[in-house]
Order: structure tokens, then C-alpha cells, then sequence
């Protein structure tokens, strides 16, 4: 379980916000790379185009914005993120949503310590917090702010996502004895539970998934005794069955849904920053295909028949998924000093 202590203790969460540093129009970009720190309110955002070519750069006002446990949700034309605050404290209390185009940025106020995930549709967001061995499930209506809310006693909520019917929350058990995880899945208006998956057999404190045509990909690093896995989840959210894929590489990380039976799943290990290597899921035929992109993968951003790779090296690299993962540029994002690279995210609406 030392993993799942790293885990906890190693989680960073959030992203970015305005403020154009050049004259180029912010629509312009391709990709964004986020840089954050623990120990000081100072992120920055730096925006890429096609050519990787740098033509803009935003300072934020926030603590660790940004993990690279958590991916960036898109709703709309805003991609929404965790601001989780200094180290030490984590009470920045909100998530935030940044327009893709101009970089304008709303606040959601959210009662609650230690935020790190987050997930909404038209009507609410969510947000999931851990506080001394208890979890909570934060729900806000866009329309009247108004606030409802689940407790998870013992158990750690490692996860939330929704569709337009369901809410659906990861929980792991705290502790080292009779360890379990399951998803509980919720009516999104009433918070009634649904129904409860055990899904110890296929991993703990799952961060990442996809979702595409009501169809919800998760993936499994990590077993409960803390070895490795292989293997992807696979709940069908309209009959709420589950189903699983044993993959052909360790370490399933990022999952990006490309089309209606495509998915490009990364294999790496985010703790050692370690794995180099793609996996194209045909769903439909269960076909794998692996690339080895020789480089240690820390985010993946698929965008337009492009993928979008920045290493552990802080190497941001550009790829054409519909040409074999053909190398078209490559380029070094330099850390501005005492920050690390926390998330990437692209224009897409």
C-alpha cells in the first residue's frame, strides 16, 4: 500500500486563467502547457500552436494548478480544473473554468478542503474532497447554487464522473486490511443510489477515463496489493453491466476517446514517470495496436487527428495518429525555475 500513500500525499490538482502576454489572438493555439508549484500561489499557463511555436503565456494566482493524476474536463467551450492550493494547507475551496477561446475564468466556490477532482454537465458541478478518512461528494446547480452533498465514511473517492443521466463516484477503502474498490452509481438529479460494482478485481484508485456513446472507459494502474495491472474497465452506462480488456502493456494511465471504436491509451507509471509506449484499442474488434514513442509519457491530448505528448523530460512533442504516430515536431517547454509541468489541454470545443 506504499503506493497508495505516495498516492494520496503526491496528488496535485488544477489549471489556469487570462492574462495574454503577446499580441497573438489566444484562439490561435493548439496546446497549452500548465507549470505550478506547491509553495507558492504562482502557476502559468503557456500556449503553443500548431507548430509549437510559443505565442502566448498566463499567470495564474493559484497553488498546485493542475496534476498529473487528473485530466482537464472539457464541457462546452471552458475546460473546468482543480485549484487544490499551498501544500500543507489544500484550502483553496473552488474549482474553476477557463474559456478556450478568449481565457476568460469563473470561480465555483466549493465548502470543502482538499478538493481534487471534479466533473459537471449543463445543470451541476461536482467536486470530490478527502478529509481525515471521510470523502465527499459536492454537488452544485448552476441555476440557484444550491448545494447537496454525500459523505463516504473510511473510503476514498479517487474519482468522479457524469453523463447526462448518472453520477458516477470511484471509492477505495482506507486502510490496509479487507481492501475493496467500487464504483456507486447515482441518479444525477436525485443523488439516489443506483447501484454499487465491486471492482477490487480490477484495480484501486482509479483517476482517468472517457467517455464515449454512454460508454464509460476507466483505467487500472495499480491492484490491490499493489502490483501492476493491465486492464481496462469498461461500464456500459446504459445498463449499468460492467465488463473489463486486458491490455497488452502495464500501467494503463490516459485513455482518449478518437472515434465512435478507437481509443489511445498510454501505459505509464505517473508516480516513477516512467513508459514510453501507446496502445490504439479498436473496442469493436478488440484489436491492439502498440506504439513505442520512446519517450518517458507524462500527458496525453488527442486533438483533430493530432496527439499531443508532453515526456517527464518536459519534452512537448506532436504526433499524427492517422499516419502510424509519425513524429511532425518536437520542442523543449522550459520550466521557469522552482515549477513542474502539471496538465496539458488543447482548443477544442
Amino acid at each position: 500500500m506504499e503506493r497508495v500513500i505516495n498516492f494520496i500525499s503526491f496528488i496535485l490538482i488544477g489549471l489556469f486563467l487570462i492574462g495574454c502576454s503577446t499580441n497573438d489572438k489566444l484562439s490561435d493555439y493548439s496546446i497549452a502547457v500548465i507549470e505550478t508549484t506547491s509553495n507558492d500561489e504562482k502557476s502559468l499557463i503557456t500556449y503553443y500552436d500548431d507548430n509549437l511555436k510559443k505565442i502566448n503565456s498566463n499567470f495564474l494566482d493559484y497553488a498546485e494548478l493542475g496534476t498529473n493524476f487528473y485530466n482537464p474536463i472539457y464541457h462546452d467551450d471552458q475546460v473546468y480544473l482543480v485549484p487544490r492550493g499551498l501544500q500543507g494547507k489544500h484550502d483553496e475551496k473552488k474549482v474553476i473554468s477557463l474559456n478556450l477561446t478568449d481565457g476568460e475564468n469563473n470561480e465555483y466556490d466549493v465548502n470543502r478542503n482538499n478538493i481534487i477532482c471534479t466533473a459537471t454537465n449543463e445543470d451541476y458541478l461536482f467536486a470530490g474532497s478527502n478529509l481525515n478518512a471521510v470523502s465527499y461528494l459536492t454537488r452544485i446547480k448552476y441555476e440557484d447554487k444550491s448545494e447537496k452533498e454525500l459523505a463516504f465514511k473510511s473510503e476514498y473517492l479517487s474519482l468522479v464522473a457524469v453523463s447526462d443521466q448518472y453520477v458516477i463516484v470511484f471509492l477505495t477503502s482506507v486502510g490496509y486490511e479487507n481492501i475493496y474498490s467500487k464504483i456507486n452509481i447515482y441518479d444525477i438529479d436525485r443523488l439516489e443510489l443506483k447501484k454499487s460494482i465491486d471492482i477490487t478485481e480490477l484495480g484501486i484508485n482509479q483517476t482517468k477515463y472517457c467517455l464515449n456513446n454512454n460508454i464509460l472507459y476507466f483505467s487500472n494502474a495499480y491492484d490491490k496489493n499493489d502490483k501492476a495491472t493491465n486492464v481496462l474497465g469498461v461500464l456500459d452506462l446504459n445498463d449499468l453491466s460492467l465488463s473489463k480488456v486486458v491490455l497488452e502493456c502495464n500501467y494503463p494511465d490516459d485513455i482518449q476517446c478518437l472515434t465512435e471504436d478507437k481509443l489511445l491509451i498510454s501505459c505509464t507509471n505517473v508516480v516513477l514517470s516512467d513508459g514510453t509506449k501507446l496502445i490504439e484499442l479498436d473496442t469493436k474488434t478488440g484489436e491492439q495496436t502498440i506504439y513505442d514513442l520512446g519517450i518517458p509519457i507524462l500527458n496525453i491530448k488527442a486533438s483533430k487527428n493530432k496527439l499531443f505528448v508532453l515526456s517527464s523530460e518536459y519534452i512537448l512533442n506532436v504526433y499524427s495518429i492517422n499516419d502510424g504516430m509519425k513524429l511532425i515536431k518536437s520542442t523543449e517547454h522550459k520550466l521557469t525555475e522552482g515549477n513542474y509541468c502539471s496538465a496539458i489541454f488543447t482548443n477544442d470545443k
